[in-house]
C-alpha cells in the first residue's frame, strides 16, 4: 500500500492534532505520528529524503555522521603546512648552490671572453708591426676593440683589461679579473725567448716555487713569474683573490685570500 499522507502503521490508530479539537490523550493501540516517524528513523525504515533531519541525503543525528560541512574543508592544517616549508626548503638547498655555481661560471666565462677578445687583436697587432710586440699597447687595443677597457694598471672589473708588453717586444700579458673574485692571465710569447725580466723568469713560479702545468696548487701569497722559454699561448687562474689590485698584467700577485691557482697551455682552467 502506498505510504501517502493518510497512511498509518498496520493495527494502529493515529491520534487526532489536538487543533483539530480533540483530546491529545491516546487510546489504547494508538500512536502519534511524530513517534511514528522518528522510530522508523533511528531504525532506518524510512528513506533520508523523507526525514525532517537529513541533510543532502545524509541523516543528521542518532549517531550517524552527517555530511561534512563546506566550512569544515577550508584552511590547512599545521602539518599540511609543515609538509610545505620542507618541501620549498629542500627545492631552496638544493636550487641555491645551483644557482652560485652557475653564476660564477658565467663571471668567469666572461672574463675569459674578453680576455680572447683582447688576444686576438693583440695577435693582429703582432703581425702588423713586423711581428713583434713593441708598440702594442693601451691605446692601439682600445682602438682596436672599443666594447671593453684596457689599463695598464690592475684589472678592476672582468670588461677591464690589464695590458703589459714586454720590453725586449717578445711576449705580451693579459689580466682580467672576475667578479668571482679570480683572476685571470693570457700571455703569448710567440718564439718562447722572452727576456727573464719580470713577469718573466725561467719557470712558472709562485712565491719563489715551482708551479708544474696542469697541476692545480694551493695557492701560497707572493709574486707570480711566467716561463721565459714556453713558447705559444699560457693561461693562468688565480682563485678566490678578493684583492684586485694583485690582478695586474706588469706586477701579478697572488693573495693572502687566494685559494688555488693552475695554468696550462691549452685552455682557461676551471677551478
Amino acid at each position: 500500500m502506498p505510504r501517502g499522507a493518510g497512511w498509518q502503521w498496520p493495527g494502529t490508530k493515529v491520534a487526532p492534532r489536538s487543533d483539530q479539537g480533540t483530546s491529545n490523550r491516546l487510546r489504547p493501540g494508538e500512536i502519534r505520528l511524530q513517534d511514528a516517524v522518528e522510530t522508523a528513523d533511528v531504525t532506518g525504515m524510512i528513506i533520508p529524503a523523507l526525514t525532517p533531519h537529513s541533510r543532502r541525503g545524509r541523516l543528521h543525528g542518532h549517531g550517524i555522521d552527517t555530511e561534512s560541512r563546506p566550512e569544515a574543508d577550508a584552511g590547512f592544517t599545521l602539518i599540511e603546512l609543515m609538509v610545505v616549508l620542507l618541501i620549498l626548503a629542500i627545492l631552496l638547498a638544493i636550487a641555491i648552490p645551483t644557482f652560485l655555481g652557475v653564476t660564477k661560471s658565467a663571471n668567469d666565462r666572461a672574463a675569459q671572453s674578453n680576455l680572447n677578445t683582447a688576444m686576438l687583436n693583440a695577435k693582429a697587432a703582432y703581425q702588423s708591426n713586423s711581428q713583434t710586440y713593441t708598440g702594442v699597447t693601451v691605446a692601439t687595443l682600445q682602438s682596436a676593440e672599443p666594447g671593453l677597457s684596457f689599463t695598464a694598471n690592475n684589472s678592476s672589473a672582468q670588461n677591464v683589461v690589464s695590458v703589459f708588453p714586454t720590453t725586449d717586444g717578445n711576449a705580451i700579458v693579459l689580466a682580467a679579473y672576475s667578479k668571482s673574485n679570480n683572476c685571470f692571465y693570457q700571455i703569448d710569447s710567440p718564439g718562447g725567448n722572452t727576456a727573464n725580466t719580470a713577469p718573466f723568469a725561467a719557470n712558472f713560479q709562485m712565491n719563489g716555487v715551482t708551479v708544474p702545468v696542469n697541476t692545480v696548487t694551493t695557492a701560497a701569497a707572493g709574486a707570480l713569474t711566467f716561463p721565459s722559454t714556453q713558447a705559444g699561448t699560457m693561461y693562468v687562474e688565480v682563485k678566490g683573490d678578493t684583492t684586485a689590485a694583485d690582478c695586474q698584467a706588469s706586477t701579478p700577485k697572488v693573495g693572502a685570500s687566494a685559494t688555488q691557482i693552475e695554468w696550462t697551455t691549452t685552455q682557461f682552467p676551471s677551478l
